[in-house]
């Protein structure tokens, strides 16, 4: 977990939350404008996917409103894991 706030810098700020439970696949929760979206972020490579993220995220945003979790672990992709449904669920 140290590693992985060492690596995100200043990227890191808006992440309140941080899932260890699979080493492989760690988990952030990172605070989005007025939105809440969970992040599979994988064991390495911890800023350049929260870059990718953070750069791509107004389009995904604008594409799926609602996304509640995506999976950052392949570089050169962001895929949706899971979108709230419509009038519901978190945010």
């Amino acid at each position: 977990m140290q590693q992985l706030m060492n690596e995100l810098g200043p990227l890191g700020a808006d992440v309140s939350e941080i899932d260890v439970g699979d080493l492989d696949n760690l988990k952030v929760r990172e605070q989005v404008q007025d939105h809440n979206v969970l992040l599979d972020i994988g064991d390495h490579n911890f800023a350049g996917r929260m870059r990718t993220f953070v750069n791509e995220y107004p389009n995904i945003r604008r594409r799926l409103p609602a996304v509640a979790e995506l999976d950052l672990r392949i570089d050169d992709r962001i895929t949706a894991v899971s979108v709230n449904p419509p009038g519901g669920g978190r945010q």
